[in-house]
């Protein structure tokens, strides 16, 4: 093409795959293989312009889609990269940059690969480059949202895509026969959005002419969003997500065309991690077809309840319940009846599950070890706000140390304080399932009574009713109380940590009140029969 008189005459390369002519060299790639100075303008221009920093590249391993000769590979590699991998389906290309990583000993590796033959799998890299490729790719038949796609899957932290603006650009008339409709710099950017949280352009390129007609962009996107790695399983999605502002940060809001939904990753300690996925499903698949109950369970899609995140991280989708949030909603401020109520009813949905499964459940990281050492390691950690007998204490891990886990095989929430408990059109819905578990049908009841600060009445008729009411229970028994000891005592354990760290009143009442249950709890624990003993 030509241009103004800074132009330098362009002669592009068709990246057609298996082409063995030799191709010359663009304009912008011309070099000195030993200290990789420019040798022309346009060069030395695209180098300034492109703008690399070492903060952006050193110690990452990087991806050339597209490389040419290599000198972006080579600049990559000069400024600290760890590793570049360099790509292009033109020999010459691939021979000439060879023959000088022999001159400069770079940290780079050259093979003949063109872009639908690179693997997300394996050829995953912390920054991509893809400079003057994203033309040829749609040109040759791949749509924009299809290669931005792959390109995404591709990087882990930064993209860096350069790209004439439109297909008005004289490069892409004079060589391709590309349209508005098929090729255009917003479809690029809407594509990019869609899958990085920040999307910027870096720069406007003039390497081809400071003032004629080649509109050339380089954008840089970084920060994965949760939505690009779910987009295959849920196409609705738009592409605009929010954080939510509460918990630990690892739930995201994301909108859908015709609905919206919340993205979780389970906590770092979450059973969920160590799961195997597929039995997973089968336990949300069995709960699922039960009759309805308060627990919001993960979405399916093409057969999986539990999605792959862009680092592999596990991630659970489920439908958004309430308007687009802004802020954390305050907790339900819910009587002791109330809570005990939502307890019974997702103790009942969850002794819906087969008997075969949870078993097989209960030899993963679900079941819990309550053994001695662990009790007494939880009292310790207590510290001073576990103002409890040390006698009583000993009696509960000796209740530890002769505990059957077998003989407890039911799926348990866990976690069913007032901040997972939600009030939608007039309905309960219990969410955050990170600590499901499998031990005795009485875990939630109980540690509710404790974190109520409950009297010995309330625990004798609660769990009256629970042992009417969940299907199978059986009376309750010292082992079954163990479990609400245990948990409760998790609780105080994490809970002293925070306040000897950041003092809060608000939190030393709610505190208190669970030590006043767990002291309700052990005393009335203490006068039940143990589980062997407790048909005599």
């Amino acid at each position: 093409m030509t241009s103004d008189k800074n132009t330098v005459t362009e002669r592009a390369v068709t990246p057609e795959k298996g082409s063995k002519r030799d191709r010359p060299k663009c304009s912008y790639s011309h070099f000195d293989p030993k200290t990789l100075a420019p040798l022309n303008e346009s060069t030395a221009r695209r180098m300034r312009e492109t703008g690399f920093t070492a903060q952006e590249l050193s110690g990452r391993h990087v991806l050339d889609i597209g490389c040419h000769t290599g000198h972006l590979s080579f600049i990559a590699a000069k400024l600290g990269a760890a590793s570049v991998r360099s790509y292009d389906v033109t020999p010459a290309f691939i021979e000439e940059l060879r023959a000088s990583l022999a001159q400069n000993g770079l940290p780079v590796t050259a093979e003949r690969k063109g872009f639908s033959d690179i693997d997300p799998e394996l050829d995953r890299a912390d920054v991509v480059f893809f400079f003057e490729v994203i033309h040829w790719v749609v040109s040759q038949g791949t749509p924009i949202p299809q290669a931005i796609a792959k390109l995404a899957q591709l990087t882990r932290e930064r993209l860096f895509i350069e790209f004439p603006w439109n297909a008005d650009e004289p490069s892409i008339r004079a060589q391709t026969k590309l349209t508005a409709e098929s090729y255009d710099s917003s479809l690029i950017l809407k594509e990019l959005c869609r899958y990085f949280r920040s999307v910027e352009i870096r720069q406007f390129m003039s390497y081809a002419g400071t003032d004629g007609p080649s509109v050339r962009a380089l954008v840089t996107a970084t920060g994965k969003k949760t939505s690009g790695a779910l987009l295959s399983s849920f196409p609705d999605l738009t592409g605009l997500e929010m954080p939510l502002p509460w918990g630990r940060g690892n739930c995201v809001f994301l909108e859908g065309r015709e609905r919206c939904y919340v993205a979780k990753r389970p906590a770092p300690e979450s059973s969920l991690n160590d799961v195997d996925p597929k039995l997973l499903g089968e336990l949300f698949a069995a709960l699922h077809g039960a009759t309805d109950g308060p627990l919001a369970l993960p979405l399916e899609r093409n057969g999986e309840y539990v999605h792959q995140g862009a680092e592999g991280e596990r991630i659970m989708v489920f439908e958004w319940l309430d308007d687009p949030p802004v802020t954390a909603p305050p907790p339900p401020r819910l009587s002791l009846e109330t809570r005990i109520h939502i307890a019974l009813e997702v103790s009942k949905q969850l002794a819906r599950v087969p008997e075969d499964l949870a078993k097989r459940l209960g030899e993963t990281s679900m079941s819990r070890a309550l053994n001695p050492e662990q009790m007494r390691a939880l009292a310790s950690r207590c510290g001073s706000v576990l103002s409890v007998d040390r006698e009583r204490i000993d009696h509960w891990i000796d209740v530890a140390r002769t505990l059957d886990p077998k003989k407890h095989q039911r799926i348990c929430h866990g976690d069913l304080n007032s901040s997972n408990v939600l009030e939608v059109d007039g309905s309960t819905r219990v969410v955050d399932l990170d600590n499901f578990l499998v031990g005795s049908p009485y875990t939630d009841v109980l540690f509710i009574l404790a974190a109520l600060g409950a009297s010995k009445d309330d625990v004798q008729r609660y769990l009256d009713l629970a042992e009417k009411e969940i299907p199978g229970a059986g009376p309750p028994s010292q082992d079954d109380v163990l479990f609400g000891v245990h948990w409760v005592l998790g609780w105080l354990a994490a809970t002293s940590a925070r306040l000897a760290e950041h003092p809060d009143p608000n939190l030393e009442e709610l505190v208190a009140r669970h030590v006043r249950g767990l002291k309700t709890l052990m005393e009335y624990g203490q006068a039940l029969p143990r589980a062997d003993r407790a048909g005599d």
